[in-house]
């Protein structure tokens, strides 16, 4: 018996999330769509975690209104007063998701400028550093809880480090995924102390989609016990893995 399932996406990764479908659950069979709102035939879901999917399940109800009602999920907050940028938002978004909410963590941020992320994390943490040859907002680069590394990524050492201590690492970086990734976890072996990453995974191109379980493989590889990806609201053309080691 076949079943019809709902995949809800942001409007500018439509295309992305049709090319995840067809290279990961080939099973499912397109039906119908309304513009972010796709849904699909098949006995039933593939045991598979979606990156460009916000929601999808069982749909048992092609309303107006119970389409309206689910693609209130693609909504995201604004951007609060003093922000430096829309990277607020998706750590903000990442931690929720997560339950990363533990005063006392130590963080480092790679791809840090203009500060967006690093000032949530500076309101809701105990340290931050940033890493980033770009200059940093002043409403961040001035706050008491933050240290700048002004740094490309590629560059670093140990011994740019005077503390050791960090818990979390996230990561915005403006490089090819691949790039970015090994130099992420290049980086996380000079902290013995690292419980997980929140790493933002940009796919400027679709072909790109086919590398995912790549990307993810490349976490456990390092020692990651527990890799999970998703969207968020907050997001472009990209997704999020989360990686942890407990």
């Amino acid at each position: 018996m076949e079943n019809y399932f709902y995949f809800i996406c942001l409007e500018s990764n439509i295309a992305l999330l049709r090319e995840e479908i067809k290279l990961f659950a080939p099973e499912l069979k397109p039906s119908f769509s309304k513009k972010n709102f796709l849904t699909y035939k098949a006995s039933q879901l593939p045991d598979y975690d979606f990156a460009f999917a916000l929601e999808w399940g069982l749909n048992n109800d092609v309303s107006q209104e119970s389409i309206e009602n689910k693609l209130k999920c693609t909504q995201s907050e604004k951007i609060p007063e003093g922000a430096p940028s829309r990277a607020y938002l998706k750590i903000a978004e990442a931690c929720q998701k997560y339950e990363i909410n533990d005063p006392s963590l130590h963080w480092i941020e790679f791809g840090s400028a203009p500060g967006g992320a690093s000032y949530y994390l500076c309101q809701n943490f105990h340290q931050v550093t940033g890493v980033d040859p770009a200059e940093m907002s002043p409403i961040v680069l001035n706050h008491e809880k933050f240290l700048h590394i002004k740094k490309p990524i590629q560059n670093l050492r140990p011994s740019d480090f005077d503390f050791k201590g960090y818990q979390f690492i996230t990561s915005d970086l403006n490089l090819n995924p691949k790039q970015a990734i090994k130099e992420v976890l290049r980086c996380s072996q000079f902290f013995r102390s690292i419980q997980g990453i929140f790493m933002t995974v940009k796919i400027v191109k679709k072909d790109h989609v086919k590398h995912i379980p790549k990307f993810c493989q490349s976490f456990r590889n390092a020692g990651f016990k527990h890799i999970q990806k998703c969207q968020l609201p907050s997001h472009k053309q990209e997704f999020l893995i989360y990686a942890s080691k407990q």
